[in-house]
């Protein structure tokens, strides 16, 4: 199984554009061009079978931005356990449970950066830093369980701004 865990883009703070509240922060239009532009460079290697979001509207809308750039007849769906300060023990139960060859995490940090260490390492720790827009592979040989998966990539926007699109 391959888990791309993805950051979300910049985005709006509180008490701009009529934003009251954290959950209500949606991406600057400099986020969606970085989200979009770091998939777009991706496409190639990242096949999906299915997009988990958090239901932060910041992280729904980065989702949908990897959907219609990557795999546009992809499902994206809600998960609550993505949530901003999700646990990432949590999360690897419920990853225990999927069946997809293939699903993409679109969340927060530290928490993805915690899941990443988990999965990789069996520890978590805010190690495995994802700048806005940020995109690691995680690939697992058999059975999901804390450590035994293998990080296979991790980019940031900034490098991949190096690469032009094809």
């Amino acid at each position: 199984m391959k888990i791309y865990l993805l950051r979300h883009g910049s985005a709006v703070s509180v008490g701009e554009q009529g934003v009251c509240t954290d959950e209500e922060r949606m991406l600057t239009k400099e986020g969606r061009e970085c989200t979009a532009t770091v998939l777009r460079r991706l496409r190639k290697v990242c096949k999906l079978q299915q997009i988990w979001t958090s239901p932060l509207v910041r992280a729904r809308e980065t989702a949908e931005i990897a959907s219609e750039i990557l795999e546009p007849h992809v499902q994206v769906s809600t998960l609550e356990h993505l949530r901003a300060g999700a646990d990432p023990a949590r999360i690897l139960r419920w990853l225990k449970t999927c069946t997809d060859d293939s699903i993409m995490l679109v969340g927060h940090m530290p928490d993805l950066a915690m899941l990443g260490s988990l999965l990789t390492l069996q520890v978590e720790a805010e190690g495995m830093a994802l700048k806005k827009s940020g995109i690691c592979c995680i690939e697992f040989e058999g059975q999901i369980k804390e450590g035994n998966g293998r990080l296979m990539w991790l980019v940031s926007p900034s490098f991949l701004s190096k690469i032009e699109d094809h």
